[in-house]
C-alpha cells in the first residue's frame, strides 16, 4: 500500500512522506472514521482486510475471461495522475 501512495504522489506532483502507523493507532483511526457523519471512509475492518495478501492464485477464470487486458500500473497511472493526465486540466485551473 506504501508504494501505491508513493507512487499516486510521484505522479500527482504532491510527494509526501509515508510514516506507518502503529496497528493500535490505525485501528483507532478507524473507528473514529467509523463513527464519523457520513459514509466511512475507512472501518476496522477495511484495516482487517488490508493485512491479508489479495493476490490471484491462477486458479479461477482470470482478466481475459472478463475481457480486461491487464496492464502495468507503470503505463497506466501517469495516463490520470500525470501532468497530462485527466486531472492535468483542474491542476492548471488551481494554480498548480
Amino acid at each position: 500500500m506504501a508504494d501505491l501512495v508513493r507512487l499516486a504522489g510521484r505522479y500527482g506532483s504532491r510527494q509526501r512522506p509515508v510514516i506507518p502507523l502503529p496497528m493500535g493507532v490505525g485501528r483507532l483511526q478507524a473507528l473514529m472514521m467509523e463513527l464519523a457523519p457520513g459514509e466511512p471512509l475507512m472501518s476496522r475492518d477495511n484495516l482487517d482486510s488490508m493485512r491479508v495478501d489479495n493476490v490471484a492464485s491462477g486458479q479461477h477464470p482470470g482478466l481475459p475471461s472478463l475481457g480486461i487486458s491487464p496492464a502495468s500500473v507503470y503505463a497506466i497511472a501517469p495516463t490520470y495522475l500525470g501532468h497530462e493526465g485527466g486531472r492535468s486540466r483542474l491542476s492548471r485551473l488551481r494554480g498548480r
